[in-house]
């Protein structure tokens, strides 16, 4: 949840002042609709109301029971965790009655119409031989053209594989925690670190430039950046980059642009939550836009409208309630006519309502111009957490490949990973793999890293339970390492 603002604090002052006006559902929408988008009490069952997401946000209020002490967030309480209640005890109550009586016992989970069918159709599923015994925590994946792929392990540094064989070619030991690799037009590496992974306000990140065996640090100091993204956005002969510093209490989306051949930096929206950025024209102006996922409390995806001489004007496109669980966009031209659609991801499970959800999935806002975007499609998946797309049989329809971090393991056939063959429309068929494997993905790529012509799927593992203990007791694998497997393409260009 992002910190509170002057604005928002003056909101809930007025309405503390005047609550014997409204009733209980006018309360709890306003309190809690004051900070992000009101959230019905059908999103989540009574229990998790009660007992995870209600306590959470009593403590932001400021409102604390007998024998609680404040929270400190690294230096930000008091706007994190207010100190000082921004609400009545008697308001609350009625808030939290309000939600008791309200929220269903448990979600209704539908059945599926159709079943997925089992097998790939065009790919052969292929997972490594490595000679190496290590927990699989696999952070990031990156393409490398005709070649191969690169490989970001939380623990064990940056890894690169030939696609061919899939056998280690290339490591980098100290190179940790990378969340996102890119390769430039002068086939330089650069990479994003993240710092430190777990939810921390800790601005320990950088993006740095592989040299050798070393780095090159352009930019540090970064809270926790999960995506960058190159593009012409300022008229410049070299590209900006744009950085997703996601954090957590708090965090932004920053510029980085070159000024006498110094990098600099630019803050545009000063909020966490930043999960990944698209540098594209919306509105068709000759001038390249930045339309970013951000998540957290206030989820939705926004663009920041490009007005030229270096200003960008922030409009809001699709906006969701605090558990939609927001994980992965792209935009891409879906239905064919010429205007850039949406395609997301929503499915992230971690936080305060670790409950299977109806309402995760992959869906497709269509664009009907005018930067207005609306749903026309939807494919539930539970714990939907990345989603690629694109042409990868050559038939002229758009496929869908999607991936689960937090699917419902008890589902048959499992759904962690699904391929979605466009066959025409908004129409898809949908398969999964023929059996599952000892995996949790969570970073996916598309790469011709084989160097055959045609586009194959890379599936990134991240054994969390395998993680070592943060106390440095001995902790012993003795499995083999299976970090990622990739589906190659069959398609004969």
């Amino acid at each position: 949840m992002p910190l509170i603002n002057p604005s928002e604090i003056e909101a809930l002052q007025a309405l503390k002042s005047n609550s014997g006006l409204l009733n209980d559902q006018q309360l709890a929408q306003g309190y809690c609709g004051t900070c992000h988008e009101y959230p019905s009490p059908a999103l989540l069952d009574k229990e998790t109301w009660l007992k995870s997401v209600l306590p959470n946000m009593r403590r932001r209020l400021g409102l604390l029971l007998e024998g609680e002490t404040p929270i400190r967030n690294e230096g930000i309480e008091g706007q994190v965790f207010h100190n000082v209640p921004l609400i009545d005890q008697k308001d609350w109550e009625r808030i939290k009655d309000f939600y008791e009586r309200e929220a269903p016992e448990e979600l209704e989970i539908p059945k599926q119409s159709k079943a997925p069918k089992q097998g790939i159709p065009g790919f052969h599923l292929h997972t490594p031989n490595l000679d190496m015994v290590q927990p699989a925590l696999t952070t990031s994946l990156k393409g490398d053209e005709g070649l191969g792929f690169y490989l970001g392990d939380r623990v064990n540094g940056l890894f690169y594989f030939d696609g061919l064989n899939l056998q280690l070619q290339d490591s980098f030991p100290d190179t940790k925690m990378v969340s996102e690799v890119s390769i430039d037009d002068l086939e330089q590496i650069h990479v994003l670190k993240m710092g430190y992974m777990d939810p921390a306000d800790h601005n320990l990140g950088s993006w740095t430039k592989l040299i050798g065996q070393g780095e090159k640090v352009i930019a540090d100091g970064l809270n926790r950046p999960v995506h960058f993204a190159f593009g012409h956005l300022l008229g410049n002969e070299s590209p900006e980059v744009v950085i997703s510093n996601f954090g957590n209490h708090t965090g932004d989306v920053s510029l980085f642009f070159q000024e006498h051949k110094q990098w600099k930096r630019k803050i545009l929206i000063d909020r966490p939550g930043a999960r990944r950025s698209v540098i594209a024209d919306l509105n068709g102006n000759g001038l390249n836009d930045i339309i970013v996922l951000m998540t957290q409390a206030r989820e939705g995806i926004v663009a920041m409208m490009n007005q030229g001489n270096g200003v960008f004007e922030e409009k809001t496109l699709l906006s969701f309630h605090p558990a939609f669980g927001s994980s992965y966009f792209d935009l891409l031209d879906i239905n064919g006519n010429g205007k850039l659609d949406i395609l997301l991801s929503n499915g992230d499970n971690a936080d305060l309502s670790k409950i299977l959800k109806p309402y995760h999935g992959i869906r497709i806002f269509l664009n009907q111009g005018n930067e207005t975007f609306d749903e026309s499609w939807f494919y539930p998946m539970y714990g939907a957490s990345s989603i690629l797309a694109e042409d990868f049989d050559g038939d002229g329809n758009i496929d869908i490949a999607a991936i689960s971090f937090f699917p419902d393991w008890n589902q048959e056939p499992r759904q962690d990973f699904v391929y979605l063959k466009g066959i025409g429309g908004l129409q898809f068929d949908a398969f999964v793999l023929d059996k599952p494997l000892k995996a949790k993905w969570l970073v996916m790529e598309k790469s011709d890293i084989d160097g055959d012509g045609d586009l194959d799927i890379i599936l990134g593992s991240f054994m969390l339970e395998q993680m070592p203990p943060r106390d440095g007791s001995p902790h012993y694998f003795e499995e083999q390492w299976l970090p990622f497997a990739v589906l190659k393409n069959q398609r004969i260009p």
